[in-house]
């Protein structure tokens, strides 16, 4: 199948970190002094390269060590890292987890405030961590009550890619800043079933970082949010109406086949 107008929207919904669950430790050392720690996580690239990296770099500087990854789709990983730690069941060392989850595990009291950590730092270790080079919009996402609970592996933004090459051949340019209803109208152009060729990609699986990233992207171009100030749900407001009529029309109309099934991982491939 060929992609042509493409939109991954991502958000900061993975600003991915390590954390390490000692009080349930599920490692265990053999006879022979090795140690197995077992890490759960997500089943992206970058957490594929860090496991390549982990048993061509970390395991090979620390032998008596050896490393157990468990990579799971975004919501089957939510779901058994939650359970595992609501209920101490000590499956899992380490996991990954994201912005969504931070916020709450902190309230949980789950996961410790990093700011007395830092503090401690000596000046050299706090001149080479360099805490203020962090993305500060991404770091907000990983606090609570101003106070950071977590420090990111990678973080995720919105953003729309295009196939240069395909728009060339149909005489088209993409703006600097283009809207909705010109990704649309260059969806509708360039939507050829026949051949094989579909007009935009957009993550359709649902879940909160699958559908609900593009979705939650959308809704805010549209002027739109989820809950006013007052926390009162804004859902039937046009602005959000308007965003949602507009994703659903996108991906039935000129998405890719099997919508209901592509994640993060699947329109990346």
């Amino acid at each position: 199948m060929k992609l042509t107008t493409r939109i991954i929207a991502i958000l900061t919904g993975l600003a991915l970190l390590m954390t390490a669950f000692a009080a349930c430790s599920p490692s265990s050392t053999t006879s022979g002094g090795t140690t197995t720690l077992t890490i759960a996580t997500v089943n992206n690239s970058q957490m594929v390269q860090m496991e390549q990296l982990t048993s061509q770099v970390f395991e090979k500087q620390n032998p008596s060590i050896k490393v157990n990854f468990v990579t799971l789709p975004e919501n089957d990983l939510r779901t058994k890292v939650t359970q595992d730690v609501a209920t101490n069941a000590g499956k899992f060392d380490i996991a990954t987890i994201g912005s969504y989850e931070t916020p709450i595990w902190a309230h949980n009291g789950w996961i410790v405030d990093l700011a007395p950590y830092f503090s401690k730092m000596s000046a050299a270790d706090k001149s080479s961590y360099n805490y203020n080079d962090l993305l500060k919009p991404v770091m907000a996402s990983l606090s609570y009550q101003n106070d950071p609970y977590a420090v990111p592996f990678y973080a995720e933004s919105s953003f729309l890619m295009y196939n240069k090459q395909i728009f060339a051949q149909h005489h088209l340019t993409m703006p600097l800043h283009p809207t909705w209803s010109q990704v649309t109208q260059f969806a509708q152009q360039l939507n050829n079933p026949s051949t094989g060729t579909v007009g935009i990609l957009l993550r359709g699986q649902s879940g909160w970082g699958m559908n609900m990233a593009p979705l939650d992207t959308m809704i805010n171009t549209f002027g739109g949010q989820w809950f006013n100030q007052q926390w009162q749900p804004q859902l039937n407001t046009a602005a959000v109406q308007q965003a949602v009529t507009l994703y659903a029309t996108l991906l039935q109309k000129y998405g890719e086949p099997g919508a209901s099934t592509s994640g993060w991982q699947e329109c990346l491939n």
